[in-house]
């Protein structure tokens, strides 16, 4: 069946043929005749939320009603949109009300309802990722000169990329600019040299970070052929605009931790740990680097406590004195895979001092299903080591687990008052259940 832009191949794949309009809009109509495909009920006219999926990425989507609800629309959000311009860069070499478009977007059905994945195909030659497509010239890309002042302006005119945020994800190319501005001072965001390692803090100022927009370009940026260029703003202010070339660098890690955002509410914040390409080092695997002295940052002053205490994983200076005390080994179960092991708070972060979120004694390293079972109070530790296990778990669920018996190598002084706190939540939420 074919209708308009689209054409359904069967009952599980459907193609769409894009054109100008949808990397201006983010957004495609939906012919009536294809409302099956996509589950949409005409006669309800409600909003829909599905998610599509591209190579092991998820992208909310919704299919709205437009025109005084007559026709339906699909929009989505600007990572999408990177994706879609990243996978198409001869989009802009398309005239406005150009119909003859060969750039597509394949949708699938998957056995889960509302979510489809998405692909691309374009039968016209691509532009080689490095140039940017113009009306008549092509202009190549031919590096930048470390310790050079760029102006931020001419960068956007000749490469693209937005002009505002942090990270510039340049859709054209295989460009992608981080910019930061060490001198203003830290808030909600923590950017800083650790050896041969910068900490990048990740996008987003209010709530929980996510792997969106430009933190999903970071994340997936060898994935899509993407290279990392670092400029950082010049601390004389009469260059304001001009920014200083550092070097091309790529993501080795994340490091995640707790901090407030601008509302003064706690979340979940992560940094990307970023190496040149230039240095040696980068030949270091992630254990070489989260255990290298040179590498392992300082503890934090009392300027960086509000914007960055670091907990569970990551280089951080808490997890790395967590590793050194228990010899980057579970401390229950001698699990020594440094990768997945967490750093956890014995008396909970949230409702720890400063100098306890910071404190070794409140810190115990453990496999992640000992963690979860820790962080609910579903497990706790007498101050002899020995495990004490919830209640609120049957008999079936502690057989699964296989945790009866199990108990720390070693508990050390300055861990037994934390351990005190853990055990009063521990049988708080016990008897709130019996």
């Amino acid at each position: 069946m074919e209708q308009y832009s689209w054409n359904q191949l069967n009952e599980t794949k459907i193609i769409k043929t894009i054109d100008y309009s949808v990397f201006k809009g983010r957004s495609s109509g939906i012919p009536q005749a294809f409302y099956d495909f996509f589950d949409i009920n005409p006669e309800e006219k409600n909003d829909k939320y599905i998610t599509l999926l591209n190579s092991g990425n998820e992208f909310d989507a919704v299919i709205k009603w437009k025109r005084i609800k007559t026709t339906a629309s699909m929009f989505w959000g600007e990572e999408l949109s990177e994706l879609i311009k990243h996978n198409f860069p001869n989009w802009k070499t398309l005239n406005p009300h150009d119909k003859s478009s060969q750039m597509k977007l394949i949708f699938s059905k998957t056995k889960k309802s509302d979510v489809f994945r998405v692909s691309f195909k374009d039968v016209l030659p691509k532009v080689s990722l490095g140039e940017t497509s113009g009306d008549a010239n092509t202009q190549k890309f031919d590096g930048f000169e470390k310790d050079k002042f760029y102006k931020r302006s001419e960068l956007h005119d000749m490469y693209g990329g937005n002009r505002q945020r942090g990270i510039s994800n340049c859709a054209d190319n295989n460009l992608l600019f981080i910019f930061t501005n060490p001198h203003k001072g830290q808030d909600v965001y923590v950017d800083k040299w650790a050896g041969d390692s910068f900490f990048y803090s990740g996008e987003g100022r209010l709530g929980d970070m996510t792997f969106t927009g430009g933190n999903l370009s970071i994340k997936n940026h060898e994935a899509n052929g993407k290279e990392i260029h670092l400029f950082e703003a010049d601390k004389n202010t009469k260059n304001r605009g001009y920014w200083r070339y550092v070097d091309q660098v790529r993501l080795v890690d994340v490091n995640y931790y707790r901090n407030l955002d601008d509302n003064g509410n706690e979340r979940q914040s992560f940094q990307f740990v970023l190496v040149s390409v230039s240095n040696a080092k980068i030949s270091h695997s992630l254990d070489d680097i989260a255990t290298d002295e040179a590498d392992t940052p300082s503890k934090p002053n009392e300027t960086e406590r509000r914007g960055l205490v670091t907990s569970r994983v990551g280089q951080g200076y808490y997890r790395n004195q967590i590793l050194s005390r228990w010899g980057s080994k579970c401390a229950v179960t001698g699990l020594s895979i440094t990768t997945v092991l967490i750093a956890s708070h014995i008396h909970p972060w949230k409702d720890a001092t400063d100098e306890e979120r910071l404190d070794v004694g409140n810190g115990i390293l453990l496999s992640p299903n000992l963690d979860a079972l820790f962080d609910k109070h579903l497990i706790s530790f007498e101050d002899n080591g020995s495990i004490l296990i919830s209640e609120l778990l049957n008999e079936s669920e502690r057989n699964v687990l296989g945790i009866a018996g199990l108990s720390l190598s070693m508990v050390y002084d300055d861990m037994t008052q934390y351990l005190a706190l853990h055990r009063g939540i521990f049988y708080e939420k016990q008897n709130l259940r019996a």
